[in-house]
This record gives structure tokens, C-alpha cells and sequence, in this order.
């Protein structure tokens, strides 16, 4: 191994001491890998406490740690980087290594092994490659000074007690990739506040010496208060949440309501506050498991919501509009239902002239529905329609058609001066000379649009 020491030495400086550069240099080398002579991997340990493992594929597994090769080094290793070409981390690698407090490893590493990292008391820091598939038994176990770490999305598989008793850890994100956690991988982890679970159906690789015992996250790790559930999520699975009695609150954010076996929250009380979409609040009280809660809340952010209602006179009609993306919206004018639409805009053109209208607004998804919005009011300006009293009910007349006893369209619609109060129509409409010819005596027939609907009248002109 000279010609490595060489390099390093010729090659490697950080800092500065006394104003002059600090040397790096071997202190010892070998090889760790798991094809032949091990020759495949090297493993370097310099001067600032680095140990580095460089080379191409996977590293040997070991036995126990007192047969790790740089096992003599171990409290003076702070600092590992895996290499990117490297590809597996082998059994018990950096097992006991008492000083580690950083360790980086590379995006081609697919899996650590068994008791990889276990009881690295100071380890705080750990950058996991975002090709590694699975963490093995034990992997971090012990690690009581990790405060965090990030589970990439390639993960597919985290074995029994991966994450054991790592006493600083205060939340933890399960990816969705995630398909299979074994059975205590986060046991002990007592300073859980957060569990965020997206893994979309995962199973429990249950101890094959005590099938079906214990939780994923339990003795001690039962103790987190926030439970989040992601919107992938299709299934909750006996044995993932069992002995969390400490979960003061659970958001699931899955419009569809995960199968959840009715052990997976065994021991989390029934009564607290369950946050889900808004829409699926009733999906998630008939749902197996589920119904067991008896207190759901929608997720702020699914509740529909609106804004910007506003009106705008066009013709003789009150265009409404307003900004929002819910299933359906009520329309409420004076405080009654107007109407129901889909869409974010409504033309009222039932008015009558100098009367305000006040509207109101509500967002309605599935079962979940807004609050009315504050009102918006504006008085109708009714001008060029002719207004005729019936039986003292006041029509407002859209617009009419004249068609002859032929059958033969003699006149475009009025938009003429607003009359009133004149039991003839005919008179109303001699009034608009401007808009309609002058008809000669006859029998006509008038089609009227009017804010009642369609009238159709039979009329004589003398």
C-alpha cells in the first residue's frame, strides 16, 4: 500500500496551523473487499481521523467487530466516506467505532449489513446514497447521539431493529418506497415526537422466534405523539403502530382510507383527533378500523375554499364570479338558495329595476362544505326592457318575438324604453317605435322572454 501513502501525503492538506498547512498522511491501509484477495475495496485511515473506503463493489461481511481490519483504529475514527463505487457495507463494519460522529455514504451503495454502525455513541450525522435498497438488522442500533436521518426513497427494505434505541432521534420519515420493516426497527427510540409513514403497502418481517410480538415502533418508541400518514398510503399493517398509546393526534392525507387492521393502533385511544380529507370524512367512519375513531377533523387545506366573489352589471343582468377549484358551489341571493353550479361564475337576470341584491357564496366538496362567504350587494339599473303589470305581478319582458298568423318572424327582439303600468301590451309596444316598425291591423302572436319564463299571447292591432 506505499504508493497510496505517497499520494496522500503529496497530495492531501486541510487547515492551517501556526499559519502554515497542516499534513495529512497515512496512518495505516489495507483492503476490505468481498471479491478474492479483498483487493476489489481499500480502506485508507489518515491523520484527521477519515477513514475512507474507495474501490469497486461490495465490501466483506464480518464476523464480529474485533475481525474489522482497521478494528485496532476504532476510537480514533470521526469521519467515514464510502465511496461511490462502493456497493454494499459489510456486516459490522463500524461497529464500536466510539469517536464516529459523521459518516457519508455513496449513491451506489445498495445495502448495509448487519450491526453495520451499531453502538457508535457519538455518531450524530449519517448521509445515506440514494441507490441503497435495504438498512440492515441492527444497522444503526445503539447510535443513542443520531438526531436525525433521512430514509431516501429507494429504500424498499429497513430490518429488524435498524434503529434501535437511537434515544436522540425526534422524528422519522418512512418513505414510499418503503415495502417491508421489520418488527422493532425503531424500538426505544424514546425521543419520537414525529413518525411521518408513507409507505405505500408495507409488510412486517415479524422475529421468527416470537412471531407476531411486539411493534415496529414500541417499547419506548410508543412514546411519539404525531402520527402523519401520507396519501399514498394503502395500508396500515398489525404490528406497525400496535403499542403506541402515547399518539395524541393521527393526519392521513389518503382521499381513499388506508385498510387498516384494527391492531395496527391497538393501544392509541379511540378519542382523539383523526385530521382527514375533507371529502372522505364519512368514507374513513365506515371504514374497517377506522370507524373505531370517533373523532375526525378535515385537514385545513382540503376544506374548499373561494375568494374574490364580485358583481358586475352587463345589459340587464348581474354577472357573478369568484376564484376557486371545488366540486360544486351554492348560490345565495337575500339570503335564500338561488341556485347550484359547477362552475365559478353565475348570470342572475332575474332583477328588477332599483333593487339591491345581496349574494352569498359556499364551496361544497363530497361531504365537506365552506363557510358562506361574507355578502356582496349592488342595486339593478333596468334599462331598454319594457316592465308590464299583470294581475298586479310585475313581468319584466327579456325580450319578444311578432310572428304573423303564417307563422312568419315579423320582428327582431325589443330592446326598447321601460313601460308600465298598461294593461296592453300592444300600447308597450307602440311606445318603442325606435326598435320595432309600425304594424299594420292584424292578429299577431307575441313569444315573450320574461323573468317569469316564456309568454305566449294572442294579440289584435285595430
Amino acid at each position: 500500500m506505499k504508493h497510496i501513502k505517497v499520494f496522500l501525503v503529496v497530495a492531501a492538506f486541510c487547515g492551517t496551523v501556526g499559519g502554515l498547512h497542516a499534513q495529512v498522511t497515512v496512518i495505516d491501509s489495507g483492503y476490505c473487499g468481498a471479491v478474492g484477495d479483498g483487493s476489489n475495496l481499500t480502506w485508507v485511515l489518515t491523520s484527521d481521523s477519515v477513514l475512507t473506503i474507495y474501490g469497486n463493489g461490495d465490501m466483506a461481511h464480518y464476523a464480529s467487530p474485533t475481525v474489522i481490519p482497521w478494528y485496532s483504529y476504532r476510537s480514533a475514527i470521526k469521519t467515514s466516506v464510502i465511496g461511490d463505487s462502493v456497493t454494499s457495507i459489510g456486516n459490522y463494519a463500524f461497529s464500536q467505532c466510539s469517536s464516529l460522529n459523521s459518516v457519508m455514504i455513496g449513491n451506489s451503495v445498495t445495502s448495509t449489513g448487519y450491526w453495520t454502525f451499531c453502538l457508535c455513541k457519538n455518531l450524530t450525522s449519517v448521509t445515506i446514497g440514494n441507490s441503497v435498497t435495504s438498512i440492515g438488522n441492527t444497522s444503526f442500533a445503539d447510535c443513542i447521539s443520531l438526531t436525525s436521518i433521512n430514509i431516501p426513497n429507494s429504500v424498499t427494505t429497513i430490518e429488524y431493529g435498524a434503529f434501535g434505541d437511537c434515544k436522540s432521534l425526534t422524528s422519522i420519515t418512512i418513505p414510499e418506497s418503503v415495502t417491508t420493516i421489520g418488527i422493532s426497527a425503531f424500538d426505544g427510540c424514546s425521543n419520537l415526537q414525529t413518525v411521518n409513514y408513507n409507505a405505500i403497502n408495507c409488510t412486517i418481517m415479524w422475529d421468527p422466534l416470537d412471531p407476531f410480538l411486539g411493534s415496529v415502533f414500541g417499547f419506548g418508541a410508543g412514546a411519539f405523539i404525531t402520527l402523519s400518514i401520507g396519501y399514498q398510503v394503502e395500508a396500515v399493517p398489525y404490528g406497525m403502530f400496535t403499542n403506541c398509546s402515547s399518539i395524541t393526534s393521527i393526519t392521513c392525507y389518503a382521499i381513499t382510507p388506508p385498510a387498516l387492521d384494527f391492531r395496527a393502533l391497538y393501544a392509541t385511544s379511540k378519542t382523539i383527533p383523526v385530521y382527514v380529507p375533507c371529502c372522505s370524512i364519512s368514507a374513513y367512519q365506515d371504514s374497517a378500523g377506522w370507524s373505531d375513531f370517533s373523532n375526525f377533523v378535515p385537514i385545513a387545506e382540503t376544506i374548499p375554499t373561494f375568494s374574490a366573489l364580485s358583481i358586475a352589471q352587463l345589459g340587464n343582468s348581474f354577472v357573478l364570479t369568484w376564484q376557486g377549484k371545488a366540486e360544486y358551489y351554492e348560490l345565495y341571493r337575500n339570503s335564500t338558495l338561488l341556485d347550484t353550479i359547477g362552475s365559478t361564475t353565475y348570470t342572475d337576470t332575474n332583477l328588477t329595476d332599483n333593487v339591491t341584491y345581496c349574494y352569498q357564496i359556499k364551496a361544497i366538496d363530497g361531504d365537506c362544505e365552506s363557510e358562506l362567504s361574507d355578502t356582496v350587494c349592488k342595486m339593478a339599473t333596468i334599462t331598454g326592457i319594457c316592465q308590464w303589470i299583470m294581475n298586479n305581478e310585475q313581468l319584466i319582458i327579456i325580450s319578444y318575438e311578432i310572428y304573423d298568423m303564417l307563422g312568419r318572424n315579423l320582428t327582431a327582439s325589443l330592446r326598447g324604453t321601460q313601460c308600465r303600468s298598461n294593461p296592453e301590451i300592444i300600447d308597450c309596444f307602440a311606445n318603442a317605435r325606435n326598435d320595432v316598425p309600425e304594424l299594420p291591423s292584424g292578429i299577431y302572436i307575441i313569444k315573450m322572454q320574461t323573468n317569469k319564463g316564456t309568454i305566449t299571447k294572442k294579440i289584435v292591432k285595430y
